[in-house]
């Protein structure tokens, strides 16, 4: 006796056509549970999702199975689970604009705010997607149309409206470090970030948001390097982001991370994935012997200790730094 398939059959549309084919056209892949159960029965919808050929993203929000959404796509799915007008905001906007989140899933802290989802929303309340322990956290926001991107057809904040949303969710350090990425970027320039801090003034976040902009340097190539120099300045206030050094005759010997030129002093950082191909091993090697011949002494600090022993990391940068200086100092 054949199978049933019935229960998989979806609703034919105009002329037979099947209509499920036509789900997240215009959302990036991503669709509602309303929008497939017009298409097909509750049947078809449910078996597609017992099969996997489906996932649930949110509750009430779905996509195809069997591979991880893409950031334009979370970003869709939140928006999608906030509900009619809804917009991202937030860390959810932070990641669509490729902002770095040093909390989202730290190896060092054990942070993991990439469960975290951040949507404007009215009449949505706090969702749990059910699966890996994400949070949709809806919250009512006056948004200006000026501030809103939504030229692909989904509703984002700025990158300017974005950064200033960060101020009241992130750590001054995360913040930052979100700040000199768009600095570096151009994402937003110096004058709209000052103009924001005087508009925002006496406003919940504006405290902290500015303390954050006087902070910021778009010239640091990573949020290490950011978190290097915040950790860093207080002992060290001569130091410079991505210092040039020169040859003899002019030629760009080396990028710093970190610099204090007055003693020829550098730190370098390493992220969270570590130079360990053997090429990158050597290069780092070559570039240390090459800078210990002009006088260079460097130092290098990990994810791990700007992140978990910030205290005995300061105080190793400065005892180095000493002994530098110690160093060359002529024989009286």
């Amino acid at each position: 006796m054949a199978p049933n398939t019935s229960a998989l059959s979806p609703r034919p549309g105009r002329h037979g056509v099947d209509r499920l084919a036509g789900l997240g056209e215009g959302q990036r892949g991503v669709w509602t549970w309303a929008e497939a159960v017009a298409a097909a029965s509750r049947g078809a919808v449910q078996a597609r999702l017992r099969s996997g050929e489906w996932q649930s993203v949110w509750p009430g929000v779905l996509a195809d199975g069997g591979f991880s959404l893409s950031r334009w796509q979370q970003t869709q799915a939140a928006v999608l689970a906030g509900g009619p007008g809804a917009t991202a905001y937030g860390r959810t906007a932070a990641r669509y604009w490729q902002l770095p989140l040093i909390d989202d899933d730290d190896p060092a802290t054990g942070a993991q705010q990439h469960l975290l989802h951040d949507v404007a929303s009215v009449g949505c309340r706090r969702r749990r997607d059910g699966r890996g322990g994400a949070l949709l956290l809806p919250a009512r926001l006056a948004l200006a149309d000026s501030e809103v991107d939504g030229s692909r057809a989904l509703r984002v904040t700025r990158p300017l409206r974005t950064l200033w949303d960060l101020a009241r969710l992130l750590t001054h350090e995360a913040l930052v470090c979100a700040l000199d990425d768009a600095l570096r970027r151009g994402l937003v320039d110096r004058a709209q970030l000052q103009r924001e801090v005087r508009q925002r003034a006496g406003h919940p976040g504006a405290v902290a948001f500015a303390h954050a902009v006087r902070q910021a340097d778009g010239r640091a190539e990573s949020p290490l390097e950011t978190l290097g120099r915040l950790l860093l300045l207080p002992g060290l206030p001569g130091l410079v982001p991505q210092h040039e050094v020169l040859d003899d005759v002019a030629r760009l010997m080396a990028r710093i991370d970190l610099a204090d030129p007055a003693a020829c002093f550098g730190v370098e950082t390493d992220g969270r994935s570590v130079h360990d191909r053997p090429q990158a091993v050597a290069a780092d090697r070559w570039r240390a012997d090459r800078l210990a011949g002009q006088g260079w002494v460097l130092v290098r600090v990990t994810w791990f200790d700007v992140r978990v022993r910030p205290a005995a990391t300061l105080a190793r940068v400065l005892r180095s730094r000493a002994r530098s200086i110690s160093s060359r100092r002529p024989d009286t």
